[in-house]
């Protein structure tokens, strides 16, 4: 997953940023290391979930048996476009 592997680099280069040459930082949920304020990131958009719910939506959309499908997977695209760019 192309997407999700440059989510995630995204996700750590903001980490980084964040922490400013510290080792760790305080935020809401305690103190944070790189990986955890990565974690933390990643866990705010949860894009491989969304990839996952496409991939077995996109299985019904020539289902003519189940109504807003087309829709719904139009949504899910978006907000997974939304979330990556």
């Amino acid at each position: 997953m192309t997407t999700l592997t440059t989510f995630h680099d995204r996700a750590s280069d903001l980490a980084k940023t964040l922490l400013s040459d510290k080792k760790t930082i305080d935020t809401p949920m305690g103190k944070k290391s790189e990986q955890g304020l990565t974690n933390m990131i990643l866990a705010s958009f949860p894009v491989e979930l969304l990839e996952r719910i496409e991939s077995f939506l996109t299985g019904f959309n020539d289902d003519t048996a189940q109504e807003g499908i087309t829709e719904l997977l139009s949504d899910v695209r978006r907000t997974i476009n939304e979330i990556t760019q």
